[in-house]
């Protein structure tokens, strides 16, 4: 059948078309795969997990699919459909407006157990390990999550949740991470790369007192002190209960005997005491004063006016 020359000429415009379209797939496929790799190549994230988001991206089909990618907080960039309109920054924050006093969207930093114990094992002191796992665990579930409005009107961030009235903008300056305004600082917090470092440098500055987890999981005998609880030290490299220390039969009876010649003493040195009193009131009362005997007086001696007779006889 004969053709028209303008019909070869749309045909061969159609080739064209269709040779320019896949050369620009060609190209598009690896640029796509190379921002994937970059973004998932973050220092934070498991590098098994970086491993999947790879791979995944670049099985995925143009247009699939996302939920697995969005599960591990990577931006997947995908092309917009033809004939698709994209909507602008401005109307796409105006379909979906933030809430208020919220951060920035950022990359979500994941991290395994595993590498959040190597984070508290750098920042924490040997033997408060067991105790740190437990109050992260307490805290966030060792997750890094923004944590509900308290009654004040603050929130507490990340892994330890690290309360933005303050203490996680000063813990954030004593480690030298800089922050332009709360919201830029609420941002760092939620790395817990950052969120456990800040976390440390309180810990050795005030202890355990600024978290009430640690009265919770007993660390802490009372909110907001550092007297040791029944369960301080008693908590394994992940977080997990050791269960309650109790007293051997030989420390029940040594702590008895120890009580008991406590009670002794106490009761002698009443005794002293009592005794010494008793002395002391004795003393101030006064000696009785000997009565008089009832003899009569002796005769007086008699006087020369009393002898008017020897007078008389001396008188010539």
């Amino acid at each position: 059948m004969k053709v028209s020359s303008s019909m070869s000429r749309v045909g061969k415009a159609a080739k064209v078309s269709g040779a320019v379209l896949g050369a620009a797939v060609v190209v598009a496929v690896p640029t796509f795969a190379a921002a994937v790799s970059a973004q998932a190549d973050d220092a934070e994230v498991n590098p098994a997990i970086r491993a999947a988001v790879v791979n995944s991206a670049l099985a995925q089909p143009s247009g699939g699919p996302l939920g697995a990618h969005v599960a591990v907080g990577i931006p997947i960039p995908v092309a917009p459909a033809p004939g698709v309109a994209v909507a602008a920054p401005a109307q796409a924050a105006a379909a979906n407006p933030a809430k208020p006093g919220a951060p920035e969207p950022a990359v979500k930093k994941v991290v395994s157990q595993k590498e959040l114990l190597k984070l508290v094992k750098k920042n924490f002191p040997k033997d408060q390990i067991g105790n740190a796992m437990a109050v992260a665990q307490c805290e966030s579930g060792q997750r890094s999550i923004i944590g509900d409005t308290n009654p004040d009107g603050t929130t507490d961030w990340g892994v330890f949740q690290l309360n933005d009235a303050g203490t996680l903008q000063g813990s954030l300056r004593t480690i030298g991470v800089s922050f332009a305004d709360t919201k830029a600082a609420q941002v760092a917090a939620l790395n817990p790369v950052i969120n456990v470092k800040a976390a440390g440098a309180i810990y050795r500055d005030r202890g355990w007192a600024p978290w009430v987890c640690a009265y919770k999981q007993q660390i802490v005998a009372s909110l907001y002190s550092n007297e040791q609880g029944p369960m301080y030290g008693r908590y394994d490299a992940v977080g997990g209960s050791l269960g309650s220390l109790k007293p051997s039969d030989a420390a029940l009876a040594k702590a008895k005997a120890k009580q008991k010649a406590k009670d002794k003493a106490k009761a002698d040195a009443q005794a002293k005491e009592k005794a010494k009193q008793k002395a002391k009131d004795k003393a101030k009362v006064p000696a009785a004063k000997p009565e008089k005997s009832a003899e009569p007086s002796p005769d007086p001696t008699p006087t020369s006016a009393a002898t008017p007779s020897a007078q008389a006889v001396a008188t010539p």
